[in-house]
């Protein structure tokens, strides 16, 4: 009797872990990955450039979900050459996976800013993406004097992160699982 209930001890913590183990499987399958972005020759048809590099955070099984931020931004945007910060007050950042808006209100005097570059594939986490010059567009500075095309330009993932692989709480689990059995083993043999 006394085997009996050690027996079925043993099959109520071998069902329990293997309960636990599928419940950290189900979290573990939900994750986010980064991938880093360059704007890569980028030029206005004056032979300005615009360069720059953002983050596209994603959910692992929908890339096309995700969202971008800029990480850095250097748009040829006064007369003088000098470029808005980041931190412009009123500038608007969209960065989808087929195409990227930036805009910052203003009026004939104080150099407003619309920049669409849109891609002819959408972003992918191991490939470029070229610039659809025909339908991007430069329009700056109040009173359009700087409204020009693109002549060249992509947008090239600098790294693909590889995210924890799916099946690391499986290996944990199966070692905790050999452990389990080797101490029922030294216990076993400890009571023959």
């Amino acid at each position: 009797m006394k085997y009996l209930f050690v027996t079925a001890r043993i099959w109520i913590i071998r069902v329990t872990l293997f309960s636990c183990l599928a419940a950290v499987m189900t979290v573990s399958t939900v994750q986010a990955a980064t991938v880093s972005y360059t704007l890569e020759n980028i030029f206005l048809q004056d032979n300005t450039q615009m360069t720059g590099a953002f983050d596209w955070t994603y959910t692992i099984g929908d890339f096309e979900g995700g969202n971008g931020v800029f990480t850095a931004l250097v748009i040829p945007w006064l007369p003088n050459g000098s470029a808005p910060p980041l931190e412009q007050d009123g500038m608007v950042f969209t960065i989808e996976n087929n195409q990227i808006e930036i805009s910052l209100d203003g009026n004939f005097h104080d150099y407003g800013l619309d920049i669409s570059l849109k891609f002819q594939q959408p972003l992918s986490p191991t490939q470029p993406s070229l610039l659809n010059l025909s339908t991007s567009f430069f329009e700056c500075c109040g009173n359009g004097f700087k409204d020009q095309p693109f002549i060249s330009g992509s947008i090239t993932p600098e790294v693909a992160i590889v995210p924890l692989p799916a099946a690391l709480p499986l290996l944990a689990g199966s070692l905790s699982l050999l452990g389990l059995h080797g101490w029922r083993r030294k216990w076993m043999a400890a009571k023959a």
